[in-house]
């Protein structure tokens, strides 16, 4: 069985870019947790463009969430 950390760009979008930054890099630990588990994890982004636009249409907070 794998433990999937479903992230959706309404739940990680924020109005300032480090709440947005902070909530994507809190996935990462917990499923690094499940693997040593032994629970293989997938982060599974649905509408990532949203989050990360055309690099000819972003916002400067578009910018820090991308890197």
């Amino acid at each position: 069985m794998v433990h999937q950390a479903p992230e959706s760009p309404h739940s990680v979008h924020r109005e300032h870019a480090d709440e947005s930054e902070r909530i994507l890099q809190e996935a990462f630990p917990e499923a690094s947790h499940h693997a040593m588990m032994g629970k293989p994890s997938v982060i599974f982004i649905d509408e990532i463009d949203a989050l990360c636009p055309r690099q000819d249409s972003r916002k400067e907070q578009d910018i820090h969430v991308a890197s």
